[in-house]
């Protein structure tokens, strides 16, 4: 099975994943909640399906917030086999640039972890999205993440949002069936339509494929080590 350390994934029942365009519900005190499901989709791959969700909520002001993200993930017809959270402190320190910081578990699967979490979001150009995380386990593996989204809109509403992905680890992580050095990339495309706020539905194409040593020991394994799907899903803010 894939090792998918790029994305993380979102409680179901609580959270339901967002657009780039986030709602913002101002508070008396100056501060503002939102709750924002980034993607929640089904894929399809030879025969196989699944669905991914990621989600977040937040709340706070225009410098600090807390944050909380939820993914969750799994074959349908079965149970959810990724389920993970984290709670984060963000700090803004530009018009364009936040810094984050706090505390990721993973409630699936077995074994369970807990990670130290770092990381930096931006939007360094308009239209592009950009974000780099660190996750240092309790066990001392350090693993990480860097992701890019840009949004091009072709006509109002609808809008193209290519995505690149990279995962590493800075050394073999045996219980994850990671090797060091990069451990999977993820290219992807998504056609989407904001049909009414805050619901946008979209169609799209993910290609995912594991690197280096980790692609050497799934590939002993006799796991996968390359899957392309075809996705239907959603995104929404509120």
């Amino acid at each position: 099975m894939l090792v998918r350390s790029a994305i993380t994934l979102t409680l179901a029942s609580v959270l339901v994943a967002a657009g780039p365009a986030r709602a913002q519900a101002p508070q008396p005190d100056g501060r503002w909640a939102e709750l924002n499901f980034d993607l929640a989709e089904y894929r399809f791959h030879k025969g196989d399906h699944s669905i991914a969700i990621e989600s977040n909520a937040s709340w706070g002001g225009d410098t600090d917030r807390i944050v909380v993200k939820v993914d969750a993930g799994g074959e349908v017809g079965r149970r959810i086999d990724s389920i993970d959270a984290q709670l984060l402190w963000s700090h803004a320190i530009g018009a364009n640039v936040v810094l984050l910081g706090g505390v990721r578990h993973e409630f699936r699967p077995s074994p369970h972890a807990t990670y130290a979490v770092a990381g930096v979001e931006g939007t360094p150009l308009p239209g592009l999205a950009a974000e780099a995380y660190v996750f240092l386990s309790e066990d001392g593996d350090l693993t990480g993440e860097i992701k890019a989204v840009h949004e091009w809109e072709i006509v109002p509403r609808l809008t193209v949002q290519p995505l690149a992905a990279l995962s590493f680890a800075a050394q073999d992580v045996p219980v994850q069936g990671l090797g060091s050095g990069f451990t999977e990339a993820e290219f992807g495309l998504r056609l989407r339509y904001e049909l009414a706020k805050p619901f946008a539905p979209y169609i799209g194409i993910s290609h995912t494929r594991l690197l280096g040593r980790t692609r050497r020991i799934a590939h002993a394994a006799g796991d996968n080590e390359v899957a392309t799907d075809f996705i239907v899903g959603f995104s929404a803010s509120f």
